[in-house]
């Protein structure tokens, strides 16, 4: 006789690790109290920064360093290099559907490079 039982984590969330799995917007909010600098964006699927920066060639500096930074972690930021000296930061993880802890994880690093 077998008997079954329920896991209460759908079949997904077995197959995504946790680090993979998308934050509730409370998790994201309670993240983002040690990143004051970033932001949700506003479809609340991303985490967004804008790093302003004072010379014509730190901002290219900043996202070559940001670069290796996600090469080595296996994460893949937007960024976005303005000729007004700013690069804006976009982090997400596709596969969960928005933001997860890879995410505030990232941030936090790329907010140390800058």
């Amino acid at each position: 006789m077998s008997t079954s039982t329920q896991s209460p984590v759908s079949p997904r969330e077995n197959l995504v690790p946790r680090a993979l799995t998308r934050l509730k917007p409370e998790r994201v909010q309670d993240g983002l109290k040690k990143l004051p600098s970033w932001r949700p964006s506003r479809d609340g699927k991303s985490l967004v920064r804008t790093f302003k920066f004072a010379t014509d060639r730190a901002p290219l500096a900043f996202v070559e360093l940001v670069l290796a930074l996600a090469a080595k972690e296996g994460h893949q930021p937007t960024l976005t290099l303005s000729a007004n000296g700013t690069v804006e930061c976009k982090l997400t993880t596709p596969v969960a559907g928005g933001i997860t802890r890879r995410d505030l994880e990232m941030a936090r690093r790329i907010s140390n490079l800058g």
